[in-house]
């Protein structure tokens, strides 16, 4: 779509906002501004009229005038405008609130009782400045409202009547510390928080058939008034096993990974999946040749493809989200579905969820394990009784895009691609891969050609943790005395995945900032993913970005900025003199 420069020039003389014209013409800022300085138009902030209203602004102020009745006078919508002026000028802020505020009325009203919350509601003004007004003014300020002996002693009543701080705290609109304070002062011994309830009992059967229910023993503690310390002493008298406080057992449970597992478990994707594996292996079990009760085991476990994917996925809203996880190819990949019997299942599950899946299986059916999969019996034997890697005797090795590699990036990375490179660093323990580290120039086409980007950095969950910052410090290590030609490596943490940077802080990189807030779009067509180039202009097609993507139905998904660390290899060189 071709520009009306003439238009957008118009637009600007009657003083339309730049914001407004990108969105009305569809084009960046600094589009608009190349347009501008073409056309030899001066812009506003330079024009002598907009030069002498600011001076006029910054006298105005100093001669008194507060904020509000500059934004009057001058017509200004945001009070950050005129903030931006003094600050340019550097003229020190007033502690204006304090100007026009009668303080016999502040007076007045505090001897008649009120105090300063409800003179600062009285009067328009916060509670901090009545406060402080009446400071600097040499009034001495009263104890809190809730101290005053009348207060005091009908907290001393209740107390006595059986009532507990938090009742009393909600009754009286104070807080449970101010309440502890007034009883230890008037040496009231304070009651345990949790007394044994001799009637408990009557309750007893009620109890356990709600817990059976699956509530959880502090909204039972609630329901009936007292803590869950006395509900869970009764279960464990009357042999209950308890649950552990988690997922939806927690009382503060707010979803999580536990319905999103169900909707990529039970979806029609998911059949079809089983059903390929089971035709691939001629409905049979792998192992043993068996054909009844039979499972498909994902080898490489569901939970940690579910956890990648919830982390790609994460800055959609919760329908988009289900619907992405469902068309996560990941899922039903048929490489990675292992035919077995129920039995056999069973068996491999024993194991705990965090050891590599290869000597998963190896642990329940060695000699199958050794067929199937590509490790010798001394790499499974590198692997500690948890079936966890321990790397600290790692060495780093360069190597290819190989398919042990793809499998790793695909199933344990948030991206799950290789994207275009320049070195791959391996963490290798026994021919064991430990550690993945991609370094090439990433997606800016502006990085200088000693930069490299540390474009995907994956640590199996399998290797004991803590290895990532040395694997980290390694690979640095390596790119400095093999790569002399690089001069320093930069990488970027997602806030969107609650990546923080924390990794690359230990490994002493430096922080350089943020990057600009981006966006991505989702595609209701296909349910996926995709990366804003994908709207990007065409040669020869005269529509803009926004254009396309409306012609698509792609929906805009707004991202945060991600903060950027980088690490200098070499000294940099000395200034000439």
């Amino acid at each position: 779509m071709r520009i009306d420069e003439s238009l957008l020039i118009e637009s600007y003389k009657n003083n339309e906002p730049i914001a407004k014209l990108q969105k009305q013409f569809g084009i960046s800022k600094s589009h608009v501004y190349t347009i501008l300085k073409k056309n030899n138009i001066v812009r506003n902030k330079f024009k002598p009229e907009t030069i002498n209203r600011e001076n006029s602004i910054i006298e105005d102020y100093k001669n008194g005038m507060i904020i509000k009745d500059i934004l009057e006078k001058y017509k200004i919508n945001d009070p950050a405008s005129v903030y931006c002026i003094l600050n340019k000028k550097k003229i020190k802020k007033k502690f204006e609130e304090k100007r026009n505020i009668d303080f016999d009325q502040i007076l007045k009203l505090y001897n008649g009782g009120k105090s300063p919350r409800e003179i600062g509601e009285v009067i328009g003004r916060n509670r901090s400045l009545i406060r402080k007004l009446l400071i600097e003014n040499n009034i001495k300020l009263r104890e809190n409202g809730y101290f005053k002996n009348q207060n005091k002693n009908q907290i001393i009543k209740l107390y006595n009547d059986g009532k507990n701080i938090s009742e009393i705290s909600r009754t009286l609109n104070c807080s449970g510390t101010e309440i502890k304070n007034i009883l230890k002062e008037k040496n009231i011994i304070i009651r345990n928080s949790f007394p044994k309830f001799q009637n408990l009992d009557l309750y007893k059967d009620n109890i356990i058939n709600e817990y059976g229910k699956k509530k959880s023993s502090a909204i039972i503690a609630k329901e009936i008034g007292c803590s869950d310390v006395a509900i869970l002493d009764l279960l464990k008298r009357n042999n209950i096993a308890i649950r552990k406080i988690k997922g939806e057992s927690h009382p503060a449970w707010k979803g999580g990974i536990t319905p999103f597992h169900v909707v990529a478990r039970e979806c029609i994707k998911n059949d079809n999946w089983k059903k390929l594996c089971f035709e691939k292996n001629k409905y049979c079990s792998e192992i043993s040749y068996m054909n009844k009760k039979l499972q498909c085991h994902h080898i490489y476990p569901f939970k940690n493809i579910l956890k990648s994917s919830l982390m790609k996925h994460k800055c959609l809203e919760n329908e988009m989200l289900k619907l992405a996880l469902i068309n996560d190819s990941r899922f039903f990949d048929t490489e990675n579905g292992l035919i077995i019997t129920d039995d056999e299942h069973k068996k491999i599950e024993k194991t705990k969820q965090d050891c590599h899946p290869y000597w998963k299986v190896w642990q329940a059916f060695p000699e199958f394990a050794l067929k199937k999969f590509d490790f010798t019996e001394g790499q499974y034997l590198s692997f500690s009784a948890n079936g966890q890697l321990d790397a600290q005797d790692a060495q780093v090795l360069v190597s290819n895009a190989t398919t042990e590699i793809k499998k790793i990036i695909r199933y344990e990375h948030y991206l799950g691609t290789i994207p275009p490179h320049k070195l791959i660093l391996t963490a290798q323990v026994n021919g064991i891969i430990a550690g993945i580290a991609i370094f090439g120039h990433g997606a800016n086409k502006n990085i200088p050609k000693d930069y490299w980007e540390l474009t995907r950095l994956c640590v199996p969950y399998y290797v004991v943790r803590h290895f990532t910052i040395k694997f980290l410090d390694m690979c640095v290590e390596y790119i400095k005395n093999n790569c002399p030609e690089i001069q320093q490596l930069i990488s970027y943490a997602d806030p969107n995945v609650d990546h923080d940077g924390a990794v690359y802080r230990m490994s002493g990189w430096g922080k350089e900032g943020k990057t600009k807030p981006s966006y991505c779009y989702f595609d209701p067509n296909t349910n996926q993913l995709k990366h804003k180039s994908c709207c990007r202009r065409v040669k020869g097609v005269d529509k803009t970005e926004i254009e396309l993507a409306q012609e698509r139905g792609l929906i805009r998904i707004s991202l945060l900025p991600k903060r950027k660390y980088s690490i200098c290899l070499h000294n940099p060189p000395p200034p000439s003199r």
